[in-house]
């Protein structure tokens, strides 16, 4: 509180006035010139700027005023913050008086924090108001300020067999964007949310997605790996029956046998280059149905290979 005990300077031309802060852009609790009385001011930023003005022309008694801080007060809530919109990040800074000791953030998303200058990152565009809750031993008192953030997050996929000559749906679960660029890693594009593409050639594949709204621009990516296989069923009738089914197959698969009659039987599972990955099998069998499981193989092809002494068939299988 500003307390005047005397005040009398030049009418018109020699003026103080003063500020409800620390500079001259804070709100003007009053102006005054000539002679008489003025109240008592209080301000309730925690601070107070006094700037005085004189033509120098005449010289007047001046002023006269005492300063008193009344430390037992409430806080003033104020904050501050920066906002990264294309990342929806959005960093508090808390700005409030009288020495708060706790802090209470809502982000208008569901989420808050206590801590005094958090940041937060929001995940869906939009306008949200950020209310901060600043609280001493004298009380409380509360704030609230808007953001707009634009954030690009998503995630890219694929519907169906990654075959050649087989037409691939690429999809994404953003909705929101206003330009959406896919490139396919063969100098194919794609201009739509979800694009359909078609290979010609084996291969591994990168596959890009850049959706732009306003001015925020994001890409995410992944890899694809193109088979010539439309679906393998191959059998041996003699001396057994062998098949994978599924096959192309996602982290799960089962070659079945069927023994006509007893033997030993060695079944391996090999790499495109002939390498050993796995053995399945290698003990005598009876006659009958077997099951046994291709289960986390690497993505690519490989070969099942069904030994019998020096004899062996091979079985090829995509795992995607």
């Amino acid at each position: 509180m500003l307390t005047f005990s005397s005040f009398s300077t030049e009418l018109n031309y020699d003026y103080i006035t003063i500020y409800d802060g620390n500079n001259t852009s804070a709100p003007i609790l009053g102006g005054y010139w000539g002679t008489g009385n003025i109240p008592p001011l209080t301000a309730t930023s925690g601070s107070m700027l006094i700037t005085f003005y004189s033509d120098g022309s005449g010289n007047y008694s001046g002023f006269a005023a005492s300063w008193a801080s009344n430390q037992n007060c409430a806080p003033i809530s104020n904050f501050n913050t920066q906002v990264n919109a294309c990342q929806g990040k959005v960093t508090c800074s808390d700005a409030s008086t009288n020495n708060p000791y706790s802090w209470l953030w809502n982000f208008g998303d569901g989420n808050a924090s206590t801590l005094q200058n958090p940041v937060h990152t929001y995940t869906a565009p939009g306008v949200y108001s950020i209310n901060l809750v600043a609280t001493n031993n004298y009380g409380n008192s509360t704030i609230t300020k808007t953001v707009s953030v634009n954030p690009i997050a998503f995630s890219i996929g694929y519907n169906g067999l990654p075959l050649a000559n087989s037409a691939i749906s690429f999809t994404t679960n953003n909705t929101t964007g206003q330009v959406y660029t896919w490139t396919f890693g063969d100098g194919g594009l794609g201009g739509t949310a979800n694009a359909i593409h078609t290979y010609t050639a084996l291969g591994n594949y990168n596959v890009g997605l850049t959706i732009a709204s306003g001015s925020c621009v994001t890409t995410s990516t992944m890899q694809v790996a193109i088979s010539g296989v439309l679906g393998i069923h191959q059998s041996y009738i003699a001396p057994y029956n062998a098949s994978i089914e599924p096959n192309p197959f996602v982290g799960h698969s089962q070659l079945k046998l069927q023994m006509a009659e007893s033997r030993k039987v060695k079944i391996e599972v090999l790499n495109q280059l002939g390498q050993l990955i796995r053995v399945i099998c290698d003990e005598p069998v009876k006659a009958g149905e077997y099951q046994f499981e291709l289960n986390d193989l690497p993505a690519g092809i490989h070969y099942i290979k069904i030994s019998e002494g020096e004899n062996s068939k091979m079985l090829k299988v995509v795992s995607l």
